[in-house]
């Protein structure tokens, strides 16, 4: 039983409406009155519905729009939404009314064609009782908006939540990659740092003697204490890379070390063994003449390297007693000349 609500009769709007492929019965193209029942389901529909139903007489057949949108939510946002065409007889509700869907949102073609024929049948029902049965084909369309929008509503969800993981994932990884960043700039920074501090011991190994000056040309001498040949040129390495000592036009270098006696088998070596080398670097026989003075001063673990920075006049023999005397000044001032106690 359905509450009618009466309300004054409104003059009939003539509305254009699209219907699908469904034979109309030939009792709606003549012109007939609609029933009291069919009346009052009109007008409750219209009180209850508002905006989302009307309805208007054409030529005798009755012809209702009804806005099926799901429950609680805005048509405008509801994934899923339609527009029913109802076209009654004046035989209604004995006759059973024709049902298309108008225009849908959110279903396939397949769909609406089920949708049809299921609307039909609920009102091929009620006609079978002589009941009226608009409402009623609303509400079922009303379920079936309501369950695919949510259907629709879900599938959204989860698609949204595997994209949310997807950028969180994105999001983390990135991150990774800025901590991996910043982690590897920190120990790049560390290794700098190391590499700073040993370059720093290394450098303040070497002990420079004064400079000597003759006709513009300078000389001075550098030393440092060794106990292998490779670390004597490790030494080297550091110290040219001393702006200035690198812009010496020569860096004439010797090294001396002695290593003890090592046992041979049940024989002890009596006699230790005397690495040594010694390079030119340009200025002819000076690395043999710097040699040969380390030798007279019988030095031990000593890498001792004399840079010349040339003046544009040539200086003969005496270049060579200059070398040799820096060089000779600062091994004697440090100990190195075994030949005599350490001068103070």
């Amino acid at each position: 039983m359905y509450t009618c609500v009466r309300l004054k009769r409104r003059r009939a709007r003539r509305i254009v409406v699209h219907f699908s492929e469904r034979a109309v019965p030939e009792a709606f193209l003549v012109g007939m009155n609609v029933s009291e029942d069919a009346s009052d389901e009109l007008e409750a529909l219209e009180s209850i519905l508002g905006e989302d139903f009307r309805y208007a007489n054409d030529g005798g057949t009755t012809i209702c729009k009804l806005h099926v949108v799901p429950t609680e939510r805005d048509a405008g946002k509801s994934p899923v939404s339609m527009w029913l065409a109802i076209l009654l007889s004046a035989e209604y509700p004995t006759v059973p009314c024709v049902v298309s869907i108008e225009s849908v949102k959110g279903a396939s073609r397949s769909e609406v064609m089920q949708l049809e024929s299921q609307l039909q049948v609920k009102a091929n029902e009620c006609a079978s009782d002589g009941m009226v049965s608009i409402f009623d084909i609303q509400q079922l369309a009303l379920e079936w908006v309501t369950e695919n929008a949510a259907a629709m509503e879900a599938a959204a969800a989860v698609v949204n939540a595997e994209v949310a993981l997807q950028e969180a994932a994105e999001i983390r990884q990135v991150q990774d990659e800025v901590d991996r960043m910043t982690a590897l700039s920190v120990q790049e920074k560390a290794e700098e740092a190391r590499a700073l501090d040993s370059y720093k011991q290394k450098m303040g190994r070497w002990v420079h003697g004064n400079t000597l000056t003759d006709r513009k040309s300078v000389f001075q001498a550098h030393i440092a204490g060794v106990h292998d040949a490779q670390e004597a040129q490790n030494l080297m390495a550091v110290l040219c890379t001393d702006n200035k000592i690198a812009r010496a036009t020569h860096n004439i270098w010797a090294y001396r070390i002695i290593q003890p006696a090592k046992n041979s088998g049940d024989k002890a070596r009596s006699d230790p063994v005397i690495i040594c080398d010694n390079d030119d670097d340009g200025e002819s026989a000076a690395g043999g003449r710097l040699m040969h003075l380390m030798d007279l001063m019988k030095v031990k673990n000593v890498v001792c390297v004399v840079s010349r920075w040339y003046g544009g006049v040539h200086l003969g023999p005496a270049r060579f007693k200059h070398i040799n005397n820096v060089a000779r000044e600062l091994l004697e001032k440090n100990g190195y000349d075994t030949r005599k106690p350490m001068t103070q």
